[in-house]
């Protein structure tokens, strides 16, 4: 089977961890995609990739007029399109491009893969009924939707946009295709000469509110608790990242790394797990569960999360971490850790430990269960319309 899969940025680890998935299932994928940096990657594994324009983070407007030059002008990647066997559109943008297609090979099932509900998509304003107006539109055309979350199914794509099309819920599993990781968890020692708690927060780095909010308690810790960054931030949502950080004392940035090779080796070098983000409050933040839970759970790093969330409902139900209340001062974090030891962190450690690893991570057998999902899509099939499936 051949995906063709249109993505927002070639260089985002979660476009990489599904490409790795839809390969490890037996699927020939072609991508077609922009890319946030300078030079666009020729491959994605064994996936060959047509780049179409470089793009930037928190520039709508130059997105836009790049997507509306992508479908004007589509002669470099509609050859790629014909044995095609399925098209996989990551975000709104990209199903537009998607939908043109669809117009030329209409028989192609067409599938709209949503993991984050943008902010714009979510105001009153007339740019966000267009949005949605748009999103409507575009996804009649489509055959189904995937998403990450049942925070976005019930909030969101049932209740705000109300999208009539069957549901794929594929949550954001820990996915290696060396298969690196045991599939019984051992237990993480705590290192008793270490003199602090170690918070690592990695990923997409975004949330300005979680840097100040880590600032305020580290300090007031007095090194009790240090923080590591690792990741991508996006600079255009603080005023200035690096210098900001550089001013902290008892926080780190550690720059990007390799997923999924790195991971095991950062996770090994913190205690907790930052499972917070406060970058779309009342709306995305509150409904994701991030990529950064999973991992955190496949190595062992116990998350601290805020409750009344979609990652609460999910830890909550598995009896494990540190919940907060958004109420509090601080969290109430600092009062937390000012009369934290080891013992406590080996009760917290221990519960997660005792989670499935089948909780936080796919195999290889799932992988081609999604492929053989996605093989089996019959346009005409109207028995899966309003269902919500999981693999």
């Amino acid at each position: 089977m051949k995906v063709l899969y249109f993505v927002h940025d070639l260089y985002d680890a979660a476009v990489k961890k599904r490409v790795l998935m839809l390969q490890a299932g037996g699927a020939d994928v072609v991508l077609v995609g922009f890319y946030r940096s300078s030079v666009a990657p020729t491959h994605i594994g064994s996936a060959k990739v047509i780049p179409l324009a470089r793009t930037y983070d928190a520039s709508f407007l130059h997105r836009l007029k790049s997507v509306f030059y992508s479908l004007l002008f589509s002669s470099h990647y509609m050859p790629y399109t014909y044995d095609a066997d399925v098209i996989i559109c990551r975000n709104l943008e990209m199903l537009l491009l998607g939908r043109k297609v669809k117009r030329k090979l209409k028989t192609i099932p067409l599938v709209y893969e949503s993991l984050d509900i943008h902010r714009l998509l979510l105001g009153a304003g007339r740019l966000s009924n267009i949005l949605r107006f748009v999103e409507r539109w575009a996804v009649k055309k489509s055959n189904l939707l995937i998403t990450s979350s049942p925070g976005f199914v019930d909030n969101y794509f049932k209740k705000i946009n109300k999208l009539n099309k069957p549901i794929l819920l594929l949550e954001n599993k820990f996915f290696d295709t060396e298969m690196s990781v045991a599939t019984t968890k051992s237990m993480k020692k705590r290192q008793q000469d270490k003199d602090s708690y170690v918070i690592g927060w990695f990923g997409a780095i975004r949330c300005r509110k979680s840097l100040a909010l880590l600032s305020e308690i580290t300090r007031k810790l007095k090194g009790k608790v240090r923080v590591v960054i690792r990741g991508r931030p996006a600079y255009t949502e603080f005023e200035d990242f690096l210098d900001s950080v550089e001013r902290e004392p008892y926080i780190e940035f550690q720059g990007e790394y390799e997923f999924p090779n790195d991971l095991a080796e950062i996770y090994s070098e913190v205690d907790f797990c930052w499972a917070i983000d406060f970058f779309e409050e009342g709306g995305n933040s509150e409904w994701l569960l991030p990529n950064r839970i999973y991992e955190g759970g496949v190595f062992n790093s116990v998350p601290i999360f805020i409750k009344g969330t979609e990652v609460a409902n999910k830890l909550e139900r598995l009896n494990i971490g540190v919940g907060c209340h958004r109420d509090s001062p601080n969290l109430g974090l600092d009062l937390f850790f000012d009369a934290f030891d080891d013992t406590q962190y080996e009760n917290l450690a221990k519960k997660s430990q005792q989670v499935p690893i089948a909780c936080w991570r796919v195999d290889k057998p799932q992988c081609e269960k999604l492929v053989r999902f996605l093989d089996q899509l019959n346009i005409d099939d109207s028995d899966l319309l309003d269902g919500v499936y999981e693999l």
